[in-house]
């Protein structure tokens, strides 16, 4: 989740040649400040601990949230209260097969697709600069549209995903899907995934389509991106988070008012954002589930909970 940090209102604990932490300060009339740091350290494996170490020395209240299990050990050591906060689901590749049952709907969607002529274009150097300055502005009045439609309508999600950037960005994969007459249906931008300084794999971070267009066209894309990577010999292709799914008591130490907050927020927070849908649509994918999770120094983290999802945009 590395390039997740590269943000624009994200601030940065860095120790040079060692590497950086992203976090944020919250700040709301019923709780106050609260520093939150967003995903794992980017750093080595073996310079993990110090740099988290550090960091809690200067921010001895400082909460994690989208962590590793491995990131939250080392938070456990230091005294942290560790609760789930869902999975990230990644697909090897490779292995990666649309047969069986499980996977019915993705085939399914991959021949509607086909039957409605939809396609994938990814937007490259081979485009012009108009073009690319055309093509960005139809996407940001689709992403407009887009955004009336959702749980959290008008308000962008910010930090735990990166905002859209509507021009090109270093490593970073861009595919418009058009209709069977050469019009934007949608669009999805594809994070990089580094593993000691290659592209390994990529990760949906922007996933937009308009809400008339042909069902299941999000799962057509996706299918289509993965085939692309896979001439590539990309290894990895990771879904995100599923946030608040298939929550599970943590083999540490637990806030349990924090479980039961998240239970119920999954259960009956549709409301403020759509965590059963997103969950589902993963889920279709029966690719590899990783546990993510959240750490904060006091059990009763409600101000934090709050805090965040304030200033998330999801509340």
């Amino acid at each position: 989740m590395a390039y997740a940090t590269v943000q624009p209102l994200m601030d940065y604990y860095e120790i040079p040649f060692k590497g950086y932490i992203g976090f944020t300060t919250t700040q709301t009339k019923l709780f106050g400040k609260k520093i939150v740091a967003f995903f794992d350290p980017v750093t080595s494996q073996q310079d993990r601990a110090y740099i988290i170490n550090n960091f809690i020395s200067k921010h001895p209240q400082a909460a994690f949230v989208q962590v590793s299990r491995e990131t939250a050990q080392i938070l456990a050591n230091a005294g942290y209260y560790i609760n789930q906060i869902g999975v990230e689901t990644k697909l090897w590749i490779d292995d990666f097969s649309f047969a069986g049952t499980p996977r019915s709907r993705l085939r399914e969607a991959l021949n509607r697709g086909h039957k409605e002529g939809i396609s994938i274009v990814e937007i490259t150097d081979r485009f012009s600069d108009d073009d690319k300055i055309c093509l960005y502005e139809k996407m940001k009045a689709l992403s407009k549209d887009w955004m009336h439609t959702r749980k959290v309508s008008s308000r962008e999600v910010i930090f735990i995903t990166r905002c859209a950037q509507f021009h090109d960005e270093p490593f970073v994969r861009k595919f418009i899907t058009l209709n069977k007459n050469g019009d934007i249906e949608g669009f999805t931008f594809y994070d990089p995934i580094f593993d000691n300084g290659e592209v390994i794999g990529y990760t949906p971070s922007i996933e937009r389509f308009s809400p008339h267009s042909v069902k299941g066209i999000n799962y057509f894309t996706s299918i289509r991106a993965i085939d692309i990577f896979k001439r590539e010999n990309i290894k990895v292709f990771e879904l995100g988070l599923s946030p608040l799914y298939n929550l599970c008591p943590a083999a540490f130490k637990t806030s349990r008012l924090t479980f039961f907050i998240f239970n119920m927020l999954f259960t009956y927070g549709g409301r403020l954002y759509g965590f059963k849908g997103l969950s589902e649509h993963k889920r279709q994918y029966r690719g590899i589930e990783y546990p993510v999770f959240a750490a904060t120094k006091a059990r009763l983290s409600v101000g934090y909970i709050y805090n965040t999802l304030k200033h998330i945009n999801i509340i």
